[in-house]
């Protein structure tokens, strides 16, 4: 499960993504739920302990997918009848998003962590 601070997850588009909890100090999202969509876009299974490089991975391929239907123009809804887990192009965006902001969650804490 991905985890994020509170000040952190305010920029998730968390009425669009499915598997988002709340906690009193941050947002936990649950990434098994695109579990099937990941492994097709991204060629990674998901797991609740994936280390951070395929964190990364996942983001990097989700963004290049967007990219590459955006450039090709067949980012349309029509494009994910054949992807499982996902309901809208605002979702496959906001996955992408999430991704991006547990990566720089965690390596702000990295950071502040090597520097103690």
């Amino acid at each position: 499960m991905l985890s994020f601070s509170s000040s952190a997850s305010q920029s998730l588009d968390t009425h669009t993504l499915d598997g988002v909890r709340y906690t009193e100090d941050q947002t936990q999202f649950d990434l098994t739920v695109y579990g099937r969509f990941v492994e097709v876009v991204a060629g990674v299974k998901v797991a609740d302990d994936l280390p951070a490089k395929e964190h990364y991975r996942i983001r990097n391929r989700i963004e290049a997918f967007i990219h590459d239907a955006k450039r090709y123009d067949i980012w349309t809804p029509e494009l994910l009848e054949v992807y499982p887990n996902i309901d809208s192009l605002s979702e496959v965006t906001a996955l992408a998003r999430a991704l991006r902001q547990h990566e720089k969650h965690h390596t702000l804490w990295l950071t502040q962590l090597i520097r103690k």
